[in-house]
């Protein structure tokens, strides 16, 4: 007779089979994971170009967007404001909006900082090549306390010149000899935000290049110097603004600056925000096809909820109206050493 307990015995037991099993369905789940990070990746970079609007939670993320959808623009004085398009003030009239809102009647925050956001289009005649992001410190027409505690460390060889940079503000001034301590790591460099030099000590900075990397001074970022006293007091009391790429769009830029205080005059409001803009613009690339470099500004305060988009073409009409006044200087200047 046929022994079935021996048959039985033969066929592999149910915990040697889950393994194999168990590992099949591993490697298919590890197959599925990496098609889908994949996948993922890709929608990624494609949300990148185009955000969809339709969430409220992404309607900040993008701003480029917003704008270029097409809303409506509404012919009545109260309409809703998240179908229509976001109306234009002159600079003026936001600050005299914004001080009526914040009124001590109103929010009783008069002396609310006023905050300017303004968007920037980074794209270049190249396709994959954009604006690089920086951060620079200007000087306002009409400055205000920043409440930043700046450190300088300044090179240069003159006593006379050592003096005036540590009566203007600078932490360090110093020569070869602190140039050997910061070598010895007797000076710690981490601790100063910022490195100035003049011309004259050009010679010893070399043996430090390496450890001061980025910040080694240069023409290039200002940092390197005939009039090293003027650009200490230049960084002590300059007003520093930093453009940063949204990380929604690559070819968006965003700069955020306070440009005073809803009590001070608004002429100095004004002459402060074209000294931002002016030096925005300095930034723009040249481009086949003319485009506005800035794309859109926003007036706003911490108090509030309320932005005022502002009109920026007497801005951009100055700006032009200066470059080509300087053309046709070098024009006349070309002109008069050829008739030489």
């Amino acid at each position: 007779m046929f022994n079935f307990g021996n048959l039985f015995r033969s066929l592999p037991t149910v915990s040697s089979i889950l393994p194999v099993r168990y590992r099949a369905r591993k490697c298919t789940r590890e197959r599925k994971a990496k098609i889908h990070k994949k996948n993922r990746a890709a929608n990624l970079a494609k949300a990148r170009k185009y955000i969809p609007i339709l969430k409220k939670k992404q309607l900040e993320k993008s701003s480029r967007t917003i704008e270029t959808f097409p809303w409506r623009s509404s012919n009545d004085d109260v309409y809703l404001g998240l179908f229509n398009q976001m109306r234009r003030y002159n600079l003026l009239e936001a600050i005299l909006a914004h001080r009526e809102l914040h009124h001590p009647t109103m929010i009783n925050v008069p002396n609310a900082p006023l905050n300017v956001r303004l968007e920037i289009d980074l794209s270049t005649d190249k396709k994959n090549k954009f604006v690089d992001k920086y951060h620079k410190i200007i000087e306002l027409p009409h400055p205000y306390d920043h409440g930043e505690d700046r450190t300088i460390l300044a090179f240069c060889q003159s006593a006379e010149m050592m003096e005036e940079a540590r009566n203007a503000g600078a932490m360090l001034v110093g020569g070869k000899e602190v140039i050997k301590s910061i070598e010895r790591g007797l000076i710690m460099l981490p601790d100063f935000q910022y490195v100035l030099a003049h011309p004259d000590i050009l010679t010893e900075l070399p043996a430090i290049r390496g450890l001061l990397r980025k910040r080694y001074p240069s023409l290039q970022h200002g940092s390197l110097t005939l009039d090293l006293v003027a650009m200490v007091k230049h960084y002590i009391k300059g007003i520093k603004y930093n453009m940063q790429v949204d990380p929604y769009d690559e070819a968006l830029g965003i700069v955020e600056m306070k440009i005073g205080q809803l009590s001070d005059e608004p002429n100095h409001l004004i002459e402060n925000f074209e000294t931002l803009f002016k030096d925005i613009m300095t930034k723009a690339p040249k481009r086949a096809k003319p485009s506005p470099f800035v794309i859109r500004c926003l007036a706003q305060t911490p108090a509030s909820r309320e932005k005022f988009n502002i009109n920026l073409s007497q801005f951009v009409n100055a700006e032009e109206d200066s470059e080509s006044d300087s053309d046709s200087d070098d024009e006349d200047e070309i002109k008069e050493k050829q008739r030489l």
